[in-house]
C-alpha cells in the first residue's frame, strides 16, 4: 500500500502520542501543511524548480502558496478538498495559530 503524503504514518502516530497538547496542535498543523503542499505539487505542471516555488518548498518566504492559508484555498480552488474540509483546516491553522503565539494557552484555559 502506498502512504502517499504520509510515509510512516503508524510511526507519526506513535511519536505524536507522547507530545504535550500544545506541540500536537502545531506539530500537527505543520503535518496537515506539508500534506497540503504535496497534494497540491500533484495536481500542477510538471516544472519541480516553479512548483517548488510556488510553494514555498524552498524556505523562501515570498511564494504565493507558501502559508497554510493559501494552501488550504488552493486546494479547495482545484477540488482536492471540500469546503467542509477547508472549514475543519483553516479551524486547526487557527488553533496552530493560537498555541504557536500565545504564551500561556492550553485546551483546558478559557481565552483572555
Amino acid at each position: 500500500m502506498d502512504d502517499g503524503c504520509f510515509p510512516g504514518r503508524g510511526q507519526h502516530l506513535f511519536e505524536y502520542r507522547v507530545l504535550p497538547p500544545r506541540e500536537l496542535a502545531i506539530v500537527a498543523a505543520g503535518v496537515i501543511d506539508v500534506a497540503l503542499a504535496e497534494l497540491i505539487a500533484l495536481r500542477l505542471a510538471d516544472y519541480p524548480k516553479e512548483v517548488e516555488e510556488f510553494l514555498g518548498l524552498n524556505a523562501d518566504g515570498r511564494a504565493p502558496a507558501g502559508s497554510l492559508g493559501s494552501r488550504i484555498q488552493l486546494a479547495l480552488l482545484l477540488g482536492i478538498i471540500t469546503p467542509e474540509d477547508a472549514s475543519i483546516l483553516r479551524f486547526v491553522k487557527s488553533l496552530r495559530n493560537l498555541f504557536a503565539h500565545r504564551v500561556r494557552i492550553d485546551f483546558c484555559r478559557p481565552l483572555s
